[in-house]
């Protein structure tokens, strides 16, 4: 990256003077974002590695004064906020509820080495326990929008924001960050998880297909014995084809349902503060077995349907 810059005298001034004089001249400053998408798995002792690095990068700049705040919010819609990290490390969350999402600020007065005054940065960061938002959603009774809403969001985990006046600072600031979260636990798909997932977009059609197999081959079977005139091979044929459409149209809910159950097994992230966030891992340790027998049972009710719809059938006088 470039450290100097040419003004219109045909001179070179450093670029550490260039955007300090415009931030004097306009009062703006500039900002930096970055998403993360990973399933971290978050304790304290990982909060506090954090405060620690950044600490560490800070003794490289002169800097003049800093602040730290924590905000807790948890599935409840209550927010906890905290002055600093100290307070923070000794109270830590001091309810017993699943925490949704932390997000962490700090804010520095940096003074560099050709500027003449201290200039201020900021650092956001926000964490989200995606792991928390199904029993939120259950505790809220959510509707069917508001879930598939909150499904679509879980795959965004993280944020960090950057506002600075040198960009060199930020950069530095960016990488601190990024190497911190890199070091995180994450959650990764198990090879069983990996096999269901390839399979999502299948499931529906299969489900539909063992439908109409299902009812096809009751009402075939009764074929065998059935008289061949033409009144009654009409007859058979529009109630073959009720049969099959209505199975159908029952299976092809069925298996959206059973798509969607399949959509939402995700590797999610974790903020484990409270003991709350401790039974929300218990309760999910056992989602993809969960899953598999939801996806089962849904394949075992489409069949049944169209047993019984071909049963029918022939009882009612096929």
């Amino acid at each position: 990256m470039l450290d100097k810059v040419k003004i219109s005298t045909g001179g070179e001034v450093s670029l550490q003077v260039v955007q300090d004089v415009y931030n004097d001249i306009t009062g703006r400053t500039e900002r930096l974002s970055r998403y993360f998408f990973d399933a971290h798995q978050i304790e304290f002792s990982d909060i506090e590695n954090l405060h620690r690095s950044i600490q560490a990068l800070m003794e490289q700049y002169h800097c003049v004064g800093s602040n730290c705040s924590i905000t807790i919010r948890y599935i409840d819609e209550k927010t906890e906020r905290v002055s600093s990290f100290q307070k923070f490390a000794a109270q830590g969350a001091t309810r017993n509820e699943c925490i949704e999402q932390i997000e962490i600020e700090y804010n520095f007065l940096i003074l560099l080495p050709k500027t003449s005054e201290a200039k201020p940065y900021s650092l956001e960061i926000g964490l989200r326990n995606t792991m928390a938002l199904p029993k939120k959603m259950e505790d809220l009774q959510a509707s069917d929008i508001q879930r598939r809403l909150s499904f679509d969001s879980m795959r965004l985990t993280g944020r960090m924001a950057i506002e600075y006046v040198d960009l060199a600072v930020a950069r530095s600031i960016e990488a601190q960050v990024e190497d911190w979260y890199s070091g995180l636990r994450k959650q990764c798909a198990g090879r069983v998880h990996s096999v269901i997932k390839k399979a999502e977009k299948a499931t529906s059609i299969v489900i539909q297909g063992l439908g109409a197999f299902a009812v096809c081959s009751v009402l075939l079977m009764h074929f065998n014995d059935y008289p061949f005139d033409l009144q009654s091979l009409f007859r058979a044929g529009v109630v073959s084809l009720f049969c099959v459409i209505l199975t159908i149209a029952v299976s092809r809910r069925i298996g959206f349902y059973a798509e969607n159950q399949i959509a939402r097994l995700m590797p999610l992230s974790l903020i484990q503060l409270t003991q709350a966030d401790a039974e929300l891992v218990a309760k999910n340790a056992h989602t993809t077995g969960k899953t598999i027998g939801r996806v089962g049972l849904s394949t075992l009710s489409t069949v049944m349907i169209g047993l019984i719809t071909a049963y029918l059938a022939s009882v009612i006088g096929l």
